[in-house]
């Protein structure tokens, strides 16, 4: 039985993360795939959850308050 290096990674799927944690080999795994229909809008739609995130550090009441956004 030979021995292999191997290395895991179990956590959020961050860019960030992933080259602040030197894991850029990894960083092919986290490329996002937004559709082709109407990929702008979940661009925009990400960026503003991660605003909400930025601002409550809760991915909970992140979502709750890009819902009342979107539902005003």
């Amino acid at each position: 039985m030979d021995a292999r290096a191997m290395r895991m990674f179990g956590g959020p799927k961050s860019k960030s993360l992933f080259l602040a944690e030197d894991l850029a080999s990894f960083e092919p795994l986290i490329e996002l795939d937004y559709g082709w229909g109407f990929h702008w809008i979940n661009k925009l739609l990400l960026v503003i959850l991660n605003f909400f995130h930025g601002l409550t550090t809760n991915w909970g009441v992140a979502v709750v308050l890009l819902t009342l956004v979107l539902r005003v």
